[in-house]
């Protein structure tokens, strides 16, 4: 979010856009941050330690904020971004570069939104489940302590919070 923020609302875009290497690099740039975004996200990578579904939803919140923020910040601009590099290749018949710029930044608000919320369902569906999955854990672990007479944790908490009302 920070390259993007820095890219559009700084000088680097003008410089960028005025060579075919610059912008390459810029899109190779993008591709590649939302390609490893969403490998952490929704990645299935089993030799990497796994980050809990909470914390990947609460992440991917705060980027879709982030981006929805800065489609916002270029909607309500009056000023065109990079106005030196866009006037020079801006044909006179095509509507004005602030209209333009509007477009596009609704384009890419409304646009990067859509497989935003896609993504927030799977991983609000990963945290269920792995509610799901811990839950049938400790029941199967409080299953297996009633089977054998052994209190399991659940068990000793309860008594402890018995004992402490006690008192």
């Amino acid at each position: 979010m920070v390259s993007l923020y820095g890219l559009y609302l700084g000088d680097l875009l003008a410089t960028l856009m005025r060579y075919h290497l610059g912008h390459l690099a810029m899109l190779v740039h993008f591709v590649l941050a939302g390609y490893l975004l969403f490998w952490v996200l929704i990645g299935e990578d089993p030799g990497r330690r796994r980050v809990h579904p909470a914390m990947l939803t609460v992440v991917h919140f705060l980027a879709m904020v982030a981006h929805a923020f800065f489609g916002f910040v270029l909607l309500q601009s009056t000023t065109v971004i990079a106005a030196g590099w866009y006037t020079s290749v801006h044909p006179a018949w095509a509507s004005s570069l602030l209209a333009d710029q509007h477009l596009g930044a609704g384009l890419a608000w409304a646009f990067g939104e859509l497989p935003a919320v896609v993504v927030m369902l799977l991983l609000v569906r990963q945290w269920i489940r792995s509610d799901e999955r811990e839950q049938a854990r400790l029941d199967r672990a409080a299953d297996r302590a009633e089977a054998s007479g052994d209190e399991d944790d659940l068990a000793r908490y309860n008594a402890f919070l018995a004992e402490a009302g006690k008192s």
